[in-house]
């Protein structure tokens, strides 16, 4: 019997399926580059323990992200399909932590869209480095998913990344 904190293969192998289908735009690393997160937030992190404070980090950007994108009534549901849709999958959490971010921008108004893909790229190290200064990023067009996905599913198999593996949505609440 498999480790029930793990993803069976199976169930994988649909996950990278799905996440084939939902066009996303860019992949993000948020990087904290300190093992110990000392140059975190502290109010962001507050007692939380172990990957529970990259989870902390990651809500809080994602909520940054989202208001630059769409204006301080993001959190509203009537801008929910304004926003971006991300899945966050949580690396080497023992050793190395940071996130990878499956990201997509929408929008119908071209103009609106390439206003959101321009904050994307100017505003995600401004937000990342605001919650754990030690950190970096990366932002990339996706231009081959497939790879881009079977690279962020590779740790899925993992009982810390499975765990806190984060779908898209997760963020539509305001606890911060």
């Amino acid at each position: 019997m498999s480790d029930p904190s793990r993803l069976p293969p199976r169930a994988l192998e649909e996950l990278v399926e799905w996440l084939n289908t939902r066009g996303f735009t860019h992949f993000v690393t948020l990087a904290t580059n300190d093992l110990d997160l000392r140059s975190a937030d502290r109010k962001v992190i507050g007692d939380r323990r172990g990957a529970d404070r990259m989870d902390a980090l990651v809500r809080r950007w994602d909520a940054y992200m989202n208001r630059a994108l769409v204006g301080p009534k993001w959190a509203k549901p009537l801008y929910r399909a304004d926003r971006m849709f991300a899945f966050y999958f949580l690396e080497k959490a023992t050793t190395n932590p940071h996130w990878h971010a499956l990201v997509r921008i929408d929008d119908d108004d071209p103009d609106r869209r390439a206003i959101k893909l321009k904050k994307l790229h100017e505003l995600t190290e401004e937000a990342w480095l605001s919650l754990i200064s030690s950190g970096s990023t990366d932002v990339k067009v996706i231009y081959d998913q497939g790879d881009v996905v079977n690279y962020v599913a590779k740790e899925l198999g993992r009982p810390v990344s499975y765990e806190h593996f984060i779908p898209a949505d997760m963020f539509d609440t305001l606890e911060l």
